[in-house]
């Protein structure tokens, strides 16, 4: 598969290194769940 392919709607590509901690990650994921559910508001 295409590694760049089109993104569609209320999708978002984040790209990291394999040094980045899973906390970190999780941390990030987390972080965008909150702003996404308080744009709803």
């Amino acid at each position: 598969t295409e590694p760049y392919r089109k993104l569609g709607k209320n999708q978002l590509r984040i790209g990291m290194f394999p040094s980045v901690d899973p906390d970190d990650i999780s941390a990030l994921t987390k972080c965008i769940e909150y702003v996404v559910e308080n744009l709803k508001k």
